[in-house]
């Protein structure tokens, strides 16, 4: 079956990658991306469904490019891997892609759209951040930049749905709007985490300790600023 793929969102970021995730960099694209991938699903048009089946996914027009026989479970990207020199040259590759895999199977957008799934309007941050902590690896983060990145798209995309905050993203909220107010504003990829890290940590994405030490920094840092961690929401709710 066809990929559907946010197109609004993917222009969006193309048109001020430094704006949305920071960086012309592919893992901060799917950090970002991730709220709108786990949150929505396509709702096709019955009329074109049975076209939409009828299509390849995005994986099996690049491997059938690249004459890979054996379709493994991963995503199109780590095909494009294979030939890129770093993150910035995978994220234009990947996008380039996207766009000619969209119009080589064009369908048209008011056929289908991305809705939210049913739980969305309970959702909260404590459903994923402190696993996220401790096993970053899992989200494909690559230090706190990608957490960053998550966390940027997350708000973002409660925004765009009129989703409410619970107690604990308000006070989050706050905390990265403190942040982002000292950011560096002549340097266009400079992101709230930089100098958070670097007043807070010493660290930055090419010094420091281990990205599991970062992690695990961060976390004590929310408890102490926040005075509340995401365990302890479950008591308040009750």
């Amino acid at each position: 079956m066809r990929t559907f793929h946010n197109v609004d969102l993917i222009k969006e970021i193309i048109q001020n990658p430094f704006k949305t995730i920071g960086q012309r960099n592919y893992s901060l694209f799917k950090a970002y991306t991730i709220p709108y991938n786990w949150y929505t699903e396509v709702q096709i048009d019955e009329n074109i469904k049975s076209i939409a089946d009828s299509m390849p996914t995005i994986e099996e027009y690049v491997t059938n490019q690249i004459g890979e026989n054996n379709l493994r479970t991963v995503l199109f990207d780590y095909y494009i891997g294979w030939i890129s020199e770093d993150s910035r040259e995978l994220f234009d590759l990947c996008i380039d892609k996207i766009n000619e895999y969209e119009n080589t199977y064009k369908i048209d957008e008011s056929k289908y759209f991305f809705k939210l799934k049913p739980y969305v309007n309970q959702l909260d941050l404590k459903t994923n951040l402190k696993h996220m902590f401790h096993r970053p690896g899992m989200y494909g983060f690559e230090g706190l930049s990608g957490l960053r990145a998550f966390l940027d798209g997350y708000f973002r995309f409660k925004e765009q749905h009129n989703l409410n905050l619970s107690e604990y993203e308000n006070r989050l909220s706050k905390f990265i709007e403190y942040w982002k107010s000292k950011v560096n504003k002549e340097i266009p990829f400079e992101t709230w985490d930089r100098p958070f890290r670097l007043e807070r940590m010493g660290t930055t994405d090419f010094s420091g300790p281990s990205i599991q030490w970062e992690f695990e920094r961060l976390e004590e840092i929310l408890k102490e600023e926040l005075q509340m961690e995401p365990d302890d929401i479950k008591t308040i709710e009750k």
